[in-house]
């Protein structure tokens, strides 16, 4: 199947369908908008105690830990108690935004709340909150560095206190050697000049974190501590409810919808439409265009399609051509009638006899007994139609071996007056008749003489040329 077909059978076909499914979707998503409490929002600048960022995305980082620490259940929870109402956490989270302004450390912490009043005093809460986190994050950083750094310098004066013992130990030693001893004395002084140099090492690596201890300590002093820039104050219009952009959402998902339902009823039941198809389908031509049944028809279309059943039947070899219905049991005798009469005036020489499938046909005037040729079919359906329809065609085909030469179809239903009347297959019901229909080979005159259907009257100058 192409693209341009499936897109024909799923979409164009299925339009309103579509269609329905996308005004649903837009009145929920216009009744959900209409029927939500407003909402107002309270915005608070804040400057938390950090170096001030190099960049946007160091900006972004500080505002998502600035919200990660404003959304923590613990935050929310004191906030709540401090204003004096109850939220669910979880929602009161969601409405929660920080957003850095441009590569600067200064962030607006916003908070949207039904209640106009409170909302102002939450968002404020809120930021207290932030910042009185964010101060013991820091604080508890600062402390842990400084009694680590504490911790490795008592350490080291601790080596250097025994290293200090042994080199007294040795000192004394070398005063009660005997002078004369003189390796004994070469011995220890080695060991007393080691001693100094491990003693030198860890003396320079105390002062290194003495030093690092005092930088720490000189930034934490130093440092920007957070503070609130500007408070939160009542916003008196509400918040926007983002109509169009809902609506633009409605509209995508009831395509979405639409377009979904539409493919599970094409999957489940397809439909057979447009000229390609129907031809495709029928294994014949399409001869164009008639007129819904009990419509009044373009004479032009009729004339075409007459002519287009003449070519067709000339080119099959048969002298009969008799229409069936594809989907439904209709009256296609009007329609007959219309075809015969265009053939009788423009074409006086054409021997086709066009007529409906179960009509009889007409006894030869010569003999009473022959064996008749078989006429064609020309399939009349709508212009689209289920492909289940034409099962019953094909169960036709099989049990009569008639030739299909053609397929016209039409655009209009035909309309039903009062009760509808029970849809059934037209090719149902000729299975039904061709069930108890004579075979050939039978008495032809044992056959009904057919009712005379309306002829248009054909000047005595044509039908002479048409007996010679």
């Amino acid at each position: 199947m192409e693209l341009t077909e499936a897109f024909d059978r799923v979409v164009l076909r299925h339009k309103l369908l579509i269609a329905m499914c996308v005004f649903l979707a837009i009145g929920a998503v216009l009744g959900l908008t209409f029927t939500a409490p407003k909402l107002y929002q309270a915005n608070v600048r804040m400057v938390l105690d950090s170096t001030d960022p190099t960049s946007e995305t160091a900006s972004q980082a500080l505002a998502d830990a600035a919200k990660g620490l404003a959304t923590s259940p613990s935050s929310i929870s004191q906030a709540l108690h401090e204003v004096g109402i109850s939220r669910d956490q979880a929602v009161v989270a969601r409405r929660i935004a920080v957003a850095p302004l441009g590569s600067s450390g200064v962030l607006t912490l916003s908070v949207q709340d039904t209640d106009k009043v409170a909302v102002a005093q939450l968002a404020n809460s809120l930021a207290n909150q932030v910042i009185s986190a964010r101060e013991k994050i820091v604080q508890a950083s600062v402390s842990k560095v400084v009694n680590d750094l504490n911790t490795q310098i008592n350490t080291l004066q601790g080596t250097m206190d025994d290293l200090s013992k042994q080199y007294n130990q040795i000192t004394s030693n070398l005063a009660q050697t005997d002078p004369n001893k003189l390796s004994t004395i070469a011995s220890l002084e080695s060991k007393q000049s080691e001693i100094l140099s491990s003693r030198n090492d860890l003396a320079n690596q105390v002062g290194a974190l003495q030093s690092n201890l005092t930088t720490v300590q000189s930034d934490a002093a130093l440092a920007q501590s957070s503070s609130i820039v500007d408070k939160g104050t009542l916003t008196v219009k509400p918040v926007p409810s983002n109509i169009e952009t809902n609506i633009a959402l409605g509209v995508l998902l009831g395509l979405l919808v639409g377009i979904a339902l539409a493919g599970l009823r094409e999957t489940l039941s397809p439909t057979v439409g447009g000229r390609v198809s129907l031809s495709r389908q029928a294994g014949a031509p399409f001869l164009g265009s008639v007129p819904a049944p009990r419509y009044a028809g373009d004479p032009k279309k009729v004339a075409v399609v007459a002519s287009h059943v003449q070519l067709a039947a000339a080119n099959a070899g048969v002298s009969r051509v008799e229409l069936l219905h594809v989907d439904e049991q209709v009256d296609l005798h009007p329609l007959a009638n219309d075809l015969r009469a265009v053939l009788d005036s423009q074409h006086p020489r054409s021997k086709v006899d066009i007529a409906v499938v179960g009509d009889p046909e007409p006894v030869p005037a010569s003999r009473t007994k022959t064996t008749r040729p078989q006429p064609a079919l020309v399939l009349i359906s709508p212009i689209v139609v289920r492909q289940s329809a034409f099962q019953a065609v094909d169960d036709y085909l099989a049990m009569t071996g008639l030739d299909v030469v053609g397929i016209a179809g039409y655009g209009k239903r035909q309309p039903r007056a009062g009760k509808p009347a029970a849809r059934e297959p037209r090719a149902v019901v000729v299975l039904e008749q061709a069930k108890d229909a004579p075979k050939p080979g039978r008495d032809d005159a044992k056959l009904t003489d057919p009712a005379p259907v309306p002829q248009t009257q054909i000047p005595p100058d044509q039908k002479e040329a048409m007996s010679s």
